[in-house]
């Protein structure tokens, strides 16, 4: 009789836990992040991301781009990028990410001792007939340099004194300008053609309402070789 009330117990306590409702399932909170490459290096770079390894082959002047999926709304991560041939980590970096925002992280400069940034990106899209653009100065051996776009008037002076390792502010063009002549030079008070060191003309690339990141670089991993841009887009919150 004494087992039988016992297990009757059980039951009667039992059951009020089984009719309470369970917390839904808490949906995957991501962070976002760009990862470039201008290491003036042959090698290209592997990536551990929260001890995760990414299957990418990192050549210069490329990107990868995933997201991280966070435990809390803010976590610690690690990075780890490597020497792709050797596996020498070449910088073990933790970071601070947040959900549903969006970072990059940029290696430049030589390998054995290379400059990194880390930075949260601005997504809110500029006004229409606008791009937003950036610029990083990550061409050593260069002075400081000046940007035009649109023309080389000094009304068409978009940037002025730019010194290596200078990662600017944000600022708005008309797509118009950016996508009609785009022209780098030696810092002056005025342009000369005798500082040209990047001139074009007419970009396809650009599209408006739009945000880049221009990177102002060797077109090759050798570091004298000749100056570009490297032009990257980046993510536009259009709140649709």
């Amino acid at each position: 009789m004494k087992r039988s009330l016992y297990f009757l117990l059980l039951l009667v306590i039992s059951v009020p836990s089984c009719l309470e409702v369970p917390d839904p399932p808490r949906e995957n909170i991501r962070a976002h992040v760009i990862l470039y490459n201008f290491l003036n290096e042959s090698y290209s770079l592997s990536w551990d991301v929260d001890h995760v390894t990414v299957p990418d082959d990192h050549m210069y002047g490329t990107i990868v781009s995933g997201s991280v999926i966070l435990t809390e709304d803010t976590n610690e991560i690690s990075f780890v990028v490597r020497n792709r041939s050797t596996n020498e980590v070449l910088a073990d970096l933790l970071y601070d990410l947040t959900g549903e925002k969006f970072y990059m992280i940029i290696l430049y400069g030589a390998g054995d001792d290379p400059h990194i940034i880390f930075e949260e990106l601005e997504t809110d899209p500029p006004e229409s007939g606008y791009i937003k653009q950036w610029f990083l100065h990550a061409a050593q051996g260069y002075d400081t340099l000046d940007i035009y776009m649109g023309g080389t008037t000094p009304d068409k002076q978009v940037l002025s004194g730019i010194a290596y390792q200078d990662l600017t502010d944000y600022s708005t063009v008309l797509e118009s300008d950016a996508r009609t002549l785009v022209a780098v030079t030696l810092h002056d008070s005025v342009y000369r053609e005798e500082n040209e060191l990047i001139y074009y003309e007419y970009n396809d690339l650009v599209k408006p309402n739009s945000i880049y990141l221009n990177v102002i670089a060797p077109s090759t991993h050798l570091p004298h070789s000749d100056l570009d841009i490297w032009l990257y887009e980046q993510p536009v919150n259009l709140g649709l």
